[in-house]
């Protein structure tokens, strides 16, 4: 069984220091010339910045990190198993998938990170039983994983 999850709004998440945040001054007056702009400062990482995705990468890396001791498996599976912003990990069965899933939700939380959902192989979204392991042909779930179609079910 295999899970993948995407992180919300990664690069959002990470504050950046005052002393950061005067290198990201910028003036806006809301394309009115009539008066002066006024000076705003972005407080968190931007995607116009060149070193973003190596600074949301060490941070999600060290909160992982921080949490070994408590989440060990779920600390592993973010430093060996995540690209950019998506965590990708497969186990025995889909009950593990799910507890590591959780595990994994409380060590983000930590650092202000959130998985916008999980998906997790062979799951129906209609059915109440959840180790089902067949769906309908109405509910086949194809998602992007990495740039590669992923049918779940």
């Amino acid at each position: 069984m295999a899970f993948t999850g995407d992180i919300s709004k990664m690069y959002h998440v990470i504050k950046l220091s005052m002393l950061d945040q005067h290198t990201h001054r910028y003036k806006w007056r809301s394309l009115n010339l009539s008066i002066q702009p006024q000076t705003y400062v972005m407080t968190s990482v931007s995607f116009g910045d060149k070193p973003a995705a190596t600074i949301s990468a060490f941070a999600l890396k060290k909160t992982a990190e921080m949490n070994a001791d408590e989440h060990s498996a779920a600390s592993q599976t973010i430093q060996t198993n995540t690209y950019v912003d998506d965590i990708i990990e497969s186990k025995d069965s889909l009950d593990e998938c799910k507890q590591l899933a959780e595990e994994i939700d409380l060590v983000l939380e930590t650092g202000n990170f959130h998985i916008k959902e999980c998906f997790f192989t062979g799951e129906c979204k209609s059915s109440e039983d959840s180790s089902s392991q067949s769906c309908p042909e109405v509910l086949s779930d194809v998602k992007k994983v990495l740039g590669i179609s992923w049918d779940k079910n």
